[in-house]
């Protein structure tokens, strides 16, 4: 009896050993094939901003009411671009159109964040991405192209996307399976999907992370295995495992205490 059960328990130990190592490896495509899906969706975000940069690279005759009307018709067809507009070495943001959605205690928040980082050295030479948050809580991405025309230096274009519907988007429309994710940016949580697990629930679970580096944005994904058909044979394989286990010592304590019947 004490042979077959050892048996068994090792038998669903291994089993359990050989799918969490499956799991590990599932997730781990899923989180790296995610961070690239990810990586492309910001790119093709930027696209908005590097078309009006080429346009004024261009043009230089147009005029405010030509510039409004190329921001406005940029926040209309780019999805979750709140404002976009034209900032300069040692100014404030030139809005063409919004910021939407943010209060004026938001928007000028904002703008001392972007201007502290537009501050930075080198700013005005390469493209840059990164993520800022105004209270209460609301994290948002920025983009800046810089312009490269003799009328435009040390300036660019800027672009502000409000980041939480930004990665429900992507999380809805992009992952195929329902895995639970979270996005973070150092410490802070930009975006948590609802199937993500409790503390309590999660602390022995599987938890894959893959980095988001785009510009000076550099977030972290995390991932843990969702209900996919690996988890669900797993599953079943491990009930199957401790049935048979039940029974076969069952089996073989009632079969013992037959013969010990018998001999007595």
């Amino acid at each position: 009896t004490l042979c077959v059960s050892l048996s068994c328990l090792g038998l669903i130990g291994l089993m359990r050993w050989r799918g969490r190592l499956a799991l590990q490896g599932d997730t781990r495509a899923v989180a790296a094939q995610a961070s690239e899906q990810l990586l492309r969706g910001l790119t093709s975000r930027r696209g908005t901003l590097t078309f009006i940069r080429d346009t004024l690279n261009r043009t230089r005759d147009l005029t405010p009411a030509h510039l409004e009307a190329v921001g406005d018709s940029a926040t209309k067809h780019t999805r979750h671009l709140l404002g976009i507009g034209f900032i300069r070495a040692g100014g404030s943001p030139l809005w063409w159109s919004g910021p939407q959605t943010l209060s004026a205690q938001q928007r000028r928040q904002l703008e001392r964040l972007i201007v502290q980082r537009a501050s930075r050295r080198g700013a005005w030479r390469i493209s840059s991405t990164f993520g800022v948050t105004v209270e209460p809580a609301r994290p948002l991405l920025i983009m800046l192209e810089p312009l490269r025309a003799a009328a435009y230096r040390q300036s660019a274009v800027l672009g502000v996307f409000d980041l939480q519907p930004l990665l429900e988007d992507f999380v809805r429309f992009q992952l195929t399976s329902n895995y639970p994710l979270q996005v973070l940016d150092g410490e802070m949580l930009l975006y948590r999907s609802q199937n993500w697990p409790l503390a309590a629930e999660s602390r022995r679970s599987i938890v894959v992370e893959a980095p988001v580096t785009m510009d000076a944005a550099r977030w972290t994904l995390q991932i843990q295995p969702g209900s996919t058909q690996v988890v669900q044979t797993l599953s079943w394989l491990n009930t199957l495992l401790i049935a048979l286990s039940l029974l076969a010592g069952l089996g073989i304590t009632t079969l013992v205490w037959i013969l010990a019947a018998r001999t007595w």
